[in-house]
Order: C-alpha cells, then sequence, then structure tokens
C-alpha cells in the first residue's frame, strides 16, 4: 500500500515537472536569439523539392510562409532560410516561376503560379500566409494577393489570408508599369541571347536575357567561391517580364503590413532606385489619401542575395511578420 502511495506521488511529481518545463519553454521560445548561419547551405541542409512543405507538430498554427524568387533564380535560392524555418515549425513553400528557364508571355504567368498556391492554402485550407519576395519577385507577389488578404477575410469573418509581406531589395511596381520602367535605362550587364539555344523550338527572335558577371551582380558581398555553386544554377531569363505592366499592386489601400529590406551594397538594383521606389510608393499613397504607416523599412549593408549572406536577419524579419517577438543576434 505505502508503495503504491510513493509510486503515484513521483508520477505525480514527474507530471508537474514536465508541464512547468512546457510553459517556461514557451515563454522563452519567441526571445531566443537566432545564431549567425554560414553563407552558403552546408552538405547537411538537404536539398528542398519546391513543393515540398515542412512537418512542423502536429498542433502548429504558425503561418506557412511563401517564398517568391528573383529573376534568373530558382526555389534552391531558398534552402538555407527553408532548413531555419522548419527548425521553428513553420510551414514553407517556394514554387518555381516558368520564367527562369522557359518562354511565358508576360510576368502574369508566373503571377498565376503564386495565385494557384496562395488561394489553396487560403480558401481551400484557411491558412495565414507570410509572403517573401525577392527581386523581380516584388512584382509577381504584389500582383497575385488582391482579396486574400488576412484584414479583409476577417472582416468577411472568414479564416486566413496574406498576414504579412517581406520585399528583399524587390521591385515595387505600381500599376500601369513594368520592371523595365523602374530604372532609367537597360543595365549593361543584361545580355540578350540571340540565338535563343535555352529554347527547343528556337524562336526566330530573341527572347532571353542572361546577366553579364553575375558574381559582381548578385554575390558582390560573397566569397567567389562560396557563390560559385549559385552561379552555375541560374537560368536564362524570358525578357517579356521586364516589359509587361502591372496591373494590380498590394498596397493600394495601404493596410498590408509590409516590410522593405534595403540592400545598400546591391549592384543589381542600386541602393538609389530602392529607395526611389519606396519613395514612389509612399507618396502615391499620400496623393490617394492613405496612410504609409504599412511599409517599414530596414537598411542592411548587403548585396543583392541577403537570402545567402544574411539568412539569421531575414529569418528574424519572417519571424516578425508571422507575428513573433524576435531578437536577432
Amino acid at each position: 500500500m505505502q508503495a503504491s502511495i510513493l509510486q503515484s506521488y513521483e508520477l505525480k511529481s514527474n507530471s508537474i515537472l514536465l508541464q512547468s518545463i512546457y510553459i517556461i519553454s514557451s515563454i522563452l521560445t519567441p526571445f531566443i536569439s537566432i545564431p549567425n548561419l554560414p553563407l552558403t547551405p552546408q552538405p547537411s541542409i538537404p536539398v528542398l523539392s519546391p513543393y515540398i512543405m515542412s512537418s512542423p507538430p502536429p498542433t502548429t498554427t504558425k503561418p506557412t510562409i511563401l517564398l517568391i524568387h528573383g529573376a534568373w533564380h530558382t526555389p534552391a535560392t531558398w534552402d538555407a532560410l527553408r532548413s531555419t524555418l522548419h527548425s521553428a515549425s513553420y510551414p514553407t513553400l517556394a514554387p518555381a516561376l516558368p520564367s527562369s528557364g522557359s518562354l511565358v508571355s508576360s510576368h502574369h504567368d508566373d503571377i498565376a503560379i503564386i495565385r494557384r498556391e496562395l488561394e489553396r492554402l487560403i480558401l481551400s485550407e484557411s491558412k495565414q500566409v507570410v509572403l517573401v519576395c525577392h527581386s523581380y519577385g516584388g512584382m509577381v507577389g504584389s500582383g497575385a494577393v488582391a482579396g486574400l488578404e488576412a484584414y479583409r477575410r476577417k472582416a468577411e469573418k472568414k479564416q486566413g489570408g496574406v498576414l504579412h509581406c517581406i520585399f528583399l531589395c524587390a521591385f515595387l511596381v505600381p500599376i500601369g508599369k513594368a520592371v523595365a520602367d523602374m530604372e532609367d535605362e537597360r543595365p549593361a550587364w543584361h545580355h540578350i541571347d540571340p540565338n535563343n539555344k535555352h529554347q527547343q523550338q528556337q524562336p526566330t527572335t530573341p527572347h532571353f536575357i542572361h546577366p553579364l558577371t553575375p558574381h559582381q551582380i548578385f554575390y558582390n558581398d560573397i566569397d567567389p567561391t562560396l557563390s560559385a555553386p549559385w552561379i552555375a544554377r541560374l537560368q536564362p531569363l524570358c525578357k517579356a517580364v521586364l516589359t509587361s505592366k502591372a496591373t494590380a499592386m498590394l498596397w493600394d489601400e495601404g493596410r498590408l503590413p509590409c516590410t522593405y529590406m534595403i540592400c545598400t551594397k546591391d549592384h543589381a538594383i542600386p541602393v538609389a532606385v530602392q529607395e526611389r521606389m519606396v519613395e514612389d510608393v509612399r507618396e502615391g499613397c499620400r496623393e490617394r489619401g492613405v496612410g504609409t504607416g504599412w511599409l517599414r523599412v530596414v537598411k542592411v549593408e548587403c548585396g543583392h542575395s541577403p537570402w545567402l549572406g544574411e539568412v539569421a536577419r531575414v529569418v528574424g524579419l519572417v519571424r516578425e511578420g508571422a507575428g513573433e517577438v524576435v531578437v536577432v543576434g
């Protein structure tokens, strides 16, 4: 009898101890600093399929992070970032944009891919989403959100929606304008392929652009030996996406929270162009009588690829956009 009582007491004590540990860890987790990661994914980091999502604990309610890569790049861009987010129980999705490597009619073909995924996540699964858009991906993400914002769905008493959008040295293109309109002239490092050698059907006019000196343009703040594998993955870009006009912009009402990371050492989209786009967006909001408090701007001393050289900082912005309080070391 006495042994039975002691055993029951020990079981209750262990249960209380485990509950206490769980509560303390739940309180402290949002404030744990995110360590700096290596500049490139290490061999131990798995290469993630573009459409593979993470497997967080069954009870997770964290938003899905939808990542939109830039021109010439592929979903592999996000592998290190996704692995870090997965370890924090965030599901992720990184679709491939067809304009990287394939002939498309306009940037709307890329938007269709992102819109399809957003509708599945939000309309079919009632999930919350944080968008992360890099470079050209800013135009794609901006054009895919209309009607799926979390604030709008909440007003309609519906669940899910886009909570926040993070732009990483991305193009902010107003309605009626194209990516090509955001710069004064075509960049000298844009090389048009006269032979269309990447197209099986060999169209009669050149349709693809290649980046000359990609290390200096995309990875100028990264050691060349570390950027070499990423350069090898670059794809030709269908030039039609640079001249097609925007028909939507997610900041039109000034109600969807956004963060813009200005990369001060960027050689692809110079800092002056980034700053001008941000100011033009703010000025447009003021002209429409819309506030500008929805847009937060952060400046980081890095090149065009913060997903490679500033992983911890980008992860911190993503977790903040998802509603966490994060201290980034």
